[in-house]
């Protein structure tokens, strides 16, 4: 399973225009109008509008903004630093795929890609259920009963801390019209499981050498049981190496859309990478060194992004040498030079060691940045 997001545009008006008009769609949601038309060519800070693609074929649509900047303050008064996702199916025949689970967890993946964000929300409507299990099933909790407008909603929050274990066990807001809510544990799906399997698998021994037998018995699975929920070994890779590029290319936009000097934007791409390399070193490690056994057409898509997201930092660092921000040196040195400086924590990094993410920011960035900045800017 092959799944992107992408930003939404014009283009998709039609489309979405017609999701809009399916009946599990108006159930979900019933009482919204997303003005689509004026909507998309609107680009504002607080907000990605994301199309998901299976294989090239749009399957689903993920919203998520910042809901202490959003403009009809539509959450209220909230803290900063966190993110709201509203997520649906298309159509009805994409649905009980496990599409929607593969969709949050890239949407999960783009909100905590940065540092600051501590939590993200949600508020399905009280009346489904369905929703209420899945987004259990993903880690949530349930935090309270509200009224948004016209519709009675559950809003249901996953904070950072609690993203990797997902045990949270959820807990019943005694002032809503619920009676009973059991406390339940949000385990990981099989297909998660042994997708971080096979990261551990990757790193260690390298992709080429790790079978399915391998994978299976890491599991506990038998190796005919494991292609109920992998087709191949490949498939695995694939699913890693574009997860792995869509939290890169969500921590590139943020960084793009800063009212910011280069130096801070490139601050916070250094800060980000290094969060994944504490945060995701496993997956992260896997991405970084077995690419290149992808198989085409999905090699080629995958060096397309890898070219894009270089390029894009690349130009960060060409506006900091134009404005005089840093000295004048070949831009493309400087961005090697910053991917090579926090390569080696994707091996160094245990959790055990006595360092935070945070601490090694610091120190990282002060010997970077103090090489690059321009002394007459100091």
């Amino acid at each position: 399973m092959n799944i992107i997001l992408r930003e939404a545009t014009m283009d998709d008006l039609a489309l979405l225009q017609h999701w809009d008009t399916q009946p599990h769609n108006i159930a979900a949601d019933p009482n919204d109008d997303w003005n689509w038309a004026e909507e998309l060519p609107r680009q504002p800070a607080w907000r990605e509008q994301l199309i998901a693609e299976l294989d090239g074929r749009p399957i689903g649509f993920i919203q998520i903004i910042d809901p202490a900047e959003e403009e009809s303050h539509y959450w209220g008064e909230v803290p900063p630093n966190l993110r709201a996702i509203d997520i649906w199916i298309g159509e009805a025949q994409d649905l009980g795929q496990g599409y929607g689970t593969v969709m949050m967890q890239l949407a999960l993946a783009r909100c905590f890609a940065y540092p600051e964000v501590q939590a993200a929300l949600t508020d399905p409507l009280e009346t489904n259920t369905k929703a209420h299990r899945f987004y259990e099933r993903m880690g949530f909790r349930l935090i309270e009963k509200r009224t948004f407008g016209e519709d009675d909603c559950l809003v249901y929050r996953l904070d950072r801390a609690n993203r990797k274990t997902q045990n949270e066990h959820a807990t019943m807001d005694t002032n809503t019209s619920i009676q009973e809510h059991l406390n339940t544990v949000a385990e990981k799906t099989k297909r998660q499981m042994i997708l971080e399997a096979a990261a551990r698998r990757f790193r260690d021994q390298g992709y080429a050498a790790t079978s399915m037998r391998d994978l299976a018995q890491a599991v506990q699975l038998k190796a005919s049981s494991l292609y109920n929920h992998i087709g191949s070994k490949e498939e695995i890779l694939r699913d890693i190496c574009f997860e792995n590029a869509e939290r890169f290319h969500a921590g590139m936009q943020k960084a793009e859309q800063m009212k910011a000097t280069a130096a801070e934007k490139v601050q916070t791409l250094i800060r980000m990478h290094i969060h994944l390399a504490t945060e995701e070193v496993t997956s992260v490690t896997a991405f970084n060194d077995e690419w290149r056994h992808l198989s085409e057409p999905h090699l080629s898509r995958f060096k397309a992004l890898r070219r894009d997201y270089e390029a894009r930092f690349q130009a960060i660092i060409e506006v900091g040498i134009q404005q005089e921000e840093f000295k004048n040196l070949n831009a493309l040195t400087v961005l090697y030079t910053i991917f090579s400086s926090v390569r080696w924590l994707y091996d160094w990094y245990k959790p055990e060691r006595k360092v935070t993410a945070e601490e090694l920011y610091e120190q990282i960035a002060t010997v970077l940045m103090r090489g690059l900045e321009n002394d007459l800017k100091k």
